[in-house]
């Protein structure tokens, strides 16, 4: 071969190799995002298995919710900018009305890492007494923050397919052999919670009446003009906080609370103060002056389960 021929072959080498560079770098963030997907798709499958064996029998089969909070909610959700309901895929500290990606993810992880005082929902780190790490825990948070109930939906078939179970015997529909969660090692209380669970700031919320007509809110970060307990609306905070265990209609639910009706209360307001202040021994009923409400606060409360709904 001679030195021309020579020539023309390097050259023709050194252009197919550029060429190849630049096809690579042009497919790099094409390849990135299915690698990430892959990676997405294993972990949410391992949460979804974590799900299956650990929290079904309290939130529900595909995470629509029972004794504990629901979980297959879009306000959980992280899918990326153009999502209607998720939260920017992107690292976003979020808004006072609306937490960001990194917001809800952190309010989960504590949540199943540390439980939460006043519920049922238990310390699941492994450094609090639990028995999940914290790589199974940020498993389950991909799992609820992506909605891959299908998955739950696939696995929860297969586990009872072989231990034999129905859904009736998985799901608690009786807090027997439940107990509260005393103080745990979160930061979040009740009212913290309704940002993330609902995507709007607990001061802003309006209630919906039965006619239809919503109540004003207040301007957020301004405390709301009628009555209030640690700067939230009375009816607000018992949705926070009392609804579990009594109804969010104050109808009460079996097993776990009583009615708390005008016409069915027929103890003097001193018995029902006491009751909220100091719990019942016997009950899941928590004593909520152990929990920081004043005396004023549970008055307020009182007065509001003594009202018409």
């Amino acid at each position: 071969m001679n030195t021309s021929k020579q020539v023309n072959v390097m050259i023709g080498l050194l252009f197919l190799t550029v060429a190849v560079l630049a096809l690579y770098f042009l497919n790099e963030n094409n390849r990135q995002a299915q690698a990430l997907e892959h990676q997405t798709e294993r972990v949410a499958e391992r949460g979804a298995r974590i799900f299956v064996d650990n929290c079904r029998s309290c939130h529900g089969l595909e995470g629509e919710g029972g004794i504990g909070q629901a979980l297959n909610t879009p306000a959980f959700l992280i899918l990326g900018e153009d999502n209607e309901f998720g939260a920017p895929a992107t690292p976003d500290l979020g808004t006072p009305d609306d937490p960001g990606a990194d917001e809800i993810t952190a309010f989960l992880a504590n949540t199943i890492t540390c439980g939460r005082s006043g519920t049922f929902m238990p310390a699941w780190g492994e450094h609090f007494g639990g028995t999940l790490s914290d790589t199974q825990i940020g498993q389950l948070v991909t799992l609820i923050t992506n909605g891959r109930w299908d998955l739950v939906r696939e696995y929860g078939h297969e586990s009872d397919a072989e231990t034999g179970f129905t859904p009736e015997e998985l799901v608690f529909v009786s807090s027997d052999g439940l107990k509260l969660t005393g103080e745990n090692c979160g930061q979040y209380n009740a009212i913290e919670a309704i940002r993330y669970r609902s995507r709007v700031d607990p001061r802003t919320v309006q209630l919906v009446a039965a006619d239809g007509d919503a109540a004003p809110a207040a301007p957020s970060g301004e405390e709301p003009s009628g009555p209030s307990i640690q700067g939230v609306a009375v009816d607000i905070f018992y949705q926070a906080t009392c609804a579990t265990c009594h109804g969010p209609d104050r109808g009460g639910l079996p097993d776990l609370g009583l009615p708390l009706l005008p016409e069915v209360l027929t103890e003097s307001d001193d018995f029902y103060f006491d009751t909220i202040k100091n719990g019942r021994e016997g009950t899941v009923m928590p004593a909520w002056g152990q929990q920081g409400l004043s005396d004023d606060d549970i008055q307020l409360l009182v007065d509001f389960i003594r009202s018409e709904p």
